[in-house]
């Protein structure tokens, strides 16, 4: 029923603080993540991240991945894309962006949960488009494609009213359905430096916080647990899924079902 909420777009972050990959279907990883997503990551030499929270040098930086995830190519707005193998090891991959960062950078693989920024919280993030469509009008002139490149949730969920996902947490967590695949929904996602930032040209918004922060109090619906809220720069929600549910699969037109 496409007038009810449902998986509208999936998207995997491949690469860690890089470009989206958009599927219409996605397998459910072993460690309960969407399959390659977030698998690889930039780390530094003291085993540190090196990713958009840290450097908006990495804007710069665009990706793209072969539909079976076996070579990515990389590439700068004024330079040719350069493609690698990923399955013959990141060696050259990093040698490559040593020389964009101007540091020694080694890319790594994690292919059980890849590389979340909560490790508890390692299911895929769902923000809604009708959301997406309301809070569009407090940043002009972005629309709300720009707005869900800065947010870089996983799953998009339409056919419902602003905030709906708003429903899918709670004090214990909140039990649903995404197509075949039982989810647990954990908390409203907070926000770092990453959405105030222009998602290809680093440039900042003015007070994209401030704006976002007061809105959100002002606006959260009745539904919302307030509870989770010690700070309202939250938009999309957290999400875990049992790993038992490997193999699954959700895809685009999937209901979204509390249970």
């Amino acid at each position: 029923d496409l007038s009810a909420p449902h998986i509208n777009r999936i998207f995997v972050y491949t690469n860690k603080s890089l470009d989206a990959v958009e599927l219409k279907a996605c397998d459910i990883s072993p460690g309960g993540a969407l399959l390659h997503d977030r698998e690889w990551a930039i780390f530094d030499d003291r085993d540190v991240f090196v990713n958009a929270k840290r450097t908006p040098a990495i804007h710069k930086l665009r990706t793209e991945f072969t539909p079976d995830f076996s070579q990515a190519g990389f590439h700068t707005g004024d330079s040719d894309t350069r493609w690698f193998e990923l399955q013959e090891g990141a060696g050259p991959i990093s040698d490559y962006l040593s020389d964009f960062f101007g540091y020694p950078v080694q890319l790594k693989r994690e292919i059980r949960i890849g590389y979340p920024d909560d490790r508890d919280a390692s299911g895929p993030t769902l923000l809604g488009r009708e959301t997406l469509e309301a809070i569009r009008e407090w940043f002009p002139p972005l629309d709300s494609e720009a707005l869900w490149r800065r947010f870089r949730a996983n799953i998009e969920i339409t056919g419902a009213d602003p905030f709906w996902e708003d429903h899918l947490y709670g004090r214990d967590g909140v039990a649903f359905r995404m197509g075949p695949v039982a989810t647990l929904g954990l908390k409203p996602c907070a926000r770092c430096v990453v959405p105030t930032r222009d998602p290809v040209t680093a440039e900042i918004y003015p007070s994209f916080s401030k704006i976002l922060t007061g809105k959100r109090r002002e606006t959260l619906p009745a539904w919302a647990d307030e509870n989770k809220f010690t700070h309202y720069f939250r938009m999309a929600v957290n999400t875990r899924i049992d790993p038992a549910e490997q193999g699954k699969q959700v895809k685009v037109g999937d209901p979204i079902v509390l249970t």
